[in-house]
């Protein structure tokens, strides 16, 4: 299964490295507007420059997963939730806070993994 995530931000990114231990997931393809996000170390994950705003490459995006998690702020999920809907992909969103990578930084602490973007292991 290919799992694509829209927003590759710490959020993106630790959702990406959580992906990295679950067997049901073959690649996780992560997409943002940015270049040069740093991936190291992450085995299943590439990814892919893309603008959530423009529909037909979203469109392209989302057809090439087999699920999309939205990891953007919450006023970005309308296109994309729409795009899934059209396109029949499942589609999961955390809309955000920075709240939220707190949580996942000890879950994974807990896991014994060093969060991604982490200034100390």
């Amino acid at each position: 299964m290919t799992i694509g995530v829209v927003g590759a931000g710490k959020i993106g990114v630790t959702i990406a490295t959580l992906l990295e231990s679950c067997d049901f997931c073959d690649a996780v393809v992560l997409a943002d507007v940015r270049t040069g996000v740093k991936i190291a170390e992450l085995g299943k994950a590439s990814v892919t420059k893309l603008d959530a705003k423009r529909r037909s490459a979203l469109t392209t995006f989302v057809k090439r997963c087999d699920a999309i998690v939205c990891a953007l702020p919450f006023f970005l999920n309308r296109e994309i939730v729409e795009t899934c809907a059209r396109t029949r992909v499942a589609y999961f969103s955390i809309a955000h806070a920075q709240d939220i990578y707190g949580q996942l930084a000890v879950y994974l602490r807990l896991k014994g993994v060093t969060p991604p973007r982490s200034n100390r292991p």
